[in-house]
């Protein structure tokens, strides 16, 4: 799981990440993902004048 946000963080100058799974047993900070699953994706800058209004 580490290695695809590792991969993204070398490879994107920006990045966004999806994680997702099954809510596990609740720890002193939280709990714990279990069957975790993560998609990234480039996040690509808007093109200025895509943005500004006419």
């Amino acid at each position: 799981m580490f290695k695809k946000l590792e991969e993204a963080q070398a490879n994107y100058p920006m990045w966004v990440a999806a994680i997702a799974g099954k809510l596990g047993e609740a720890t002193p900070d939280g709990f714990v993902l279990a069957d975790p699953a993560i998609q990234v994706f480039e996040k690509k800058a808007k093109d200025p004048q895509e943005t500004a209004p006419e």
